[in-house]
């Protein structure tokens, strides 16, 4: 999603998904549409990759989560169950709590995730798809309770 795309949506909102207009500067939805993706630093300046939740409504950072040294390159997902999905750059699979960044659960994968998590149910249990190098992990998320 490129950063025109984004601000559109933001300065518009999205009735349908719930989400309301937001009465931000340009520079303010820049900074946004930086953020929606991994803010890292170029692999060159040798900086720390982080992931940053901001705010929608004032722009301001929530929490960061550093991912480790060089370029992190994994995408984010985040559920109805209030779990963020992601890798860091030392070849880990991550799981967060998406409203304090928080590490829930973590795995070793062995190299970078690369792509962008994704979910899927199956028969009333919802699954978890992450890959890294060649290899595809599944997860099932834990059924509510009551089920």
């Amino acid at each position: 999603m490129n950063g025109n795309l984004i601000g559109e949506i933001i300065r518009s909102g999205r009735p349908d998904k719930g989400m309301p207009a937001l009465p931000l500067t340009s520079a303010q939805i820049a900074d946004i549409a930086a953020y929606l993706t991994l803010a890292r630093v170029r692999p060159w300046l040798q900086g720390n990759s982080t992931i940053r939740a901001l705010d929608y409504r004032t722009g301001k950072v929530v929490w960061n989560h550093e991912i480790g040294d060089g370029d992190g390159g994994a995408g984010i997902m985040t559920t109805a169950g209030h779990l963020l999905s992601t890798g860091d750059t030392q070849g880990n699979l991550l799981a967060l709590n998406p409203s304090t960044g928080e590490t829930l659960w973590h795995l070793s994968a062995g190299a970078q995730m690369l792509n962008c998590p994704m979910t899927y149910e199956l028969d009333g249990r919802q699954y978890v798809l992450m890959a890294a190098d060649d290899t595809l992990y599944a997860f099932a998320l834990p059924t509510p309770k009551g089920q």
